[in-house]
């Protein structure tokens, strides 16, 4: 994630003031004009356990697992019951407890005490 957020940084920063990309003088194909620039930010994932570890969550599949959704708190042991409760994760409660530096908590749930840039 260090990784991410150092490729990141110049963008987050474009995104956080507009002005960086306002009015930029452009010239294309001998033409000089003014124009407010808009980068787009796309990432492809690949597989699960690739998405996990950007989201900072512990990629295992075992069936002890304390949580084995991203979005929800469903066990691994609750898998096949369709009469269990799921609640979903909330980004902002997992921001907080990585800004505590709060890891038995995100332990518990099986995420990663680490500021992502995601």
């Amino acid at each position: 994630h260090a990784l991410f957020h150092v490729g990141m940084d110049s963008y987050l920063k474009c995104e956080q003031d507009s002005s960086v990309l306002k009015d930029v003088m452009l010239m294309l194909t001998g033409v000089t004009k003014l124009r407010n620039i808009k980068i787009a930010c796309g990432l492809v994932l690949g597989d699960i356990q690739g998405g996990d570890k950007i989201c900072c969550r512990s990629a295992s599949y075992l069936k002890t697992i304390n949580r084995i959704c991203r979005k929800c708190t469903i066990p691994s042991d609750q898998c096949d019951n369709l009469n269990y409760e799921c609640h979903k994760i909330s980004m902002k409660t997992i921001k907080q407890l990585v800004a505590n530096k709060d890891g038995s908590r995100l332990s518990e749930i099986n995420q990663y005490c680490v500021n992502s840039v995601w």
